[in-house]
């Protein structure tokens, strides 16, 4: 057993409503799902996005608004971190064409920051739940 790797247009990662957004046809991810890791790996990406994902409600709770946008700021920094992680994990290669050139696959918060938003904002989401192309996903022959 072997686990796959898929091509995937950047236009299916940001999806449908990111109209704002025009991609060529070599602009794509080159992709190896997370639910092809082990169980164990899985599972540590999980508690990770699980710890993640809690803190946004925790900071919106915070009264004083210099404090809950310091606990905001802190998060934005914290989920670029996740994605360059889940990044490091699942994609095997980027190419992405920007107005003046390549844009390279971002190594640094501050880089990931630098993306139109449309794509940062669907990177996590896409990745987390991204099973392959075919009509039954789990297959891996």
């Amino acid at each position: 057993m072997k686990a796959r790797t898929f091509t995937v247009p950047f236009s299916k990662v940001v999806g449908d409503d990111a109209t704002e957004l025009e991609f060529g046809p070599d602009d794509h991810l080159v992709v190896r799902p997370l639910f092809s890791l082990s169980a164990v790996e899985v599972r540590a990406v999980q508690r990770r996005i699980e710890d993640f994902e809690a803190k946004p409600a925790k900071a919106q709770e915070i009264e004083d608004l210099a404090k809950r946008q310091d606990a905001l700021d802190a998060l934005n920094t914290e989920a670029g971190e996740l994605i360059l992680s889940l990044m490091d994990i699942a994609v095997r290669g980027w190419s992405l064409e920007g107005e003046s050139g390549p844009i390279p696959r971002p190594t640094t918060v501050e880089a990931l920051d630098d993306l139109p938003a449309a794509v940062r904002g669907g990177l996590y989401g896409w990745l987390v739940n991204y099973r392959g192309e075919d009509p039954h996903p789990t297959r891996l022959s």
